[in-house]
């Protein structure tokens, strides 16, 4: 799909280049919310994702065995594994949540104050990466840390994809990749919380679980239904850009 489908919404249009959608009110993540997020998405993941995702988006992105990536946003490590083993590459993940950065080989980053070093990855996914700061300034840091002629993709949930798009060529990033995914995503997300709750009605319902259990649940339940009724009005998209740099020279200084 090319640009033409990501016009923003009559709501979203408003919205200025400086303050790019961010991600729904975030949660800090607890054990009780991973067990939940486990239970819906799978070990290591905290939202939808499947094996097509992560082979269509190395295809974009061109990952070969011998590259490093940056993965900004990756949650507890599902998605740096499915990365990993479908390409051999080495995946260097990063999270701003304190739960999340803790567990497995994932690393923390300030969302303020994003830094990922210079010129030391061939490619980037950033995957709802900037909870607590601004894409913007997410992105900065992302395409420093790019070498010349890395590409970075963006996989998120966002207000106005027009804007990031403008991000990215603000930071001289020409895009060749720009797909709404937002059916595909709702139908996934849908599908995996009935089954959630198919399975839990034939384990005797939320009295199965721990009080603590029940209350994660019925807090994640609400933070879906409001995303999935966003999505499903087009104030919000989920969307897939891709972007190659140009080196250094990025002029994110406003």
């Amino acid at each position: 799909m090319g640009l033409s489908v990501l016009q923003p919404s009559g709501r979203a249009r408003a919205v200025a280049v400086r303050a790019v959608i961010a991600p729904d009110p975030v949660r800090p993540w607890s054990l009780p919310r991973l067990a939940v997020a486990a239970a819906l998405w799978g070990n290591g993941f905290t939202l939808p994702w499947d094996p097509a995702r992560t082979e269509s988006l190395i295809n974009q992105l061109g990952v070969c065995a011998t590259d490093r990536v940056l993965l900004v946003g990756g949650g507890p490590g599902g998605i740096a594994r499915s990365l990993a083993a479908a390409t051999g590459a080495e995946i260097v993940c990063y999270e701003s949540d304190p739960l999340l950065a803790g567990m497995g080989a994932t690393l923390a980053y300030r969302p303020g104050q994003p830094d990922f070093g210079r010129r030391g990855f061939d490619h980037a996914v950033v995957i709802e990466g900037w909870a607590g700061g601004r894409l913007e300034d997410l992105l900065a840091a992302v395409a420093f840390a790019l070498r010349p002629g890395g590409r970075v993709a963006v996989e998120s949930v966002l207000g106005d994809p027009v804007a990031a798009c403008r991000v990215l060529s603000h930071l001289r990033c020409n895009l060749d990749v720009a797909e709404d995914h937002s059916a595909g995503f709702i139908a996934r997300a849908t599908g995996c919380w009935a089954a959630l709750a198919a399975k839990l009605e034939r384990a005797g319902g939320e009295a199965m679980l721990p009080p603590s259990g029940r209350k994660e649940l019925r807090a994640e339940a609400q933070d879906w239904m409001l995303r999935l009724q966003s999505l499903r009005s087009g104030a919000l998209r989920r969307v897939r850009l891709v972007a190659q740099g140009r080196g250094i020279g990025y002029r994110m200084t406003a």
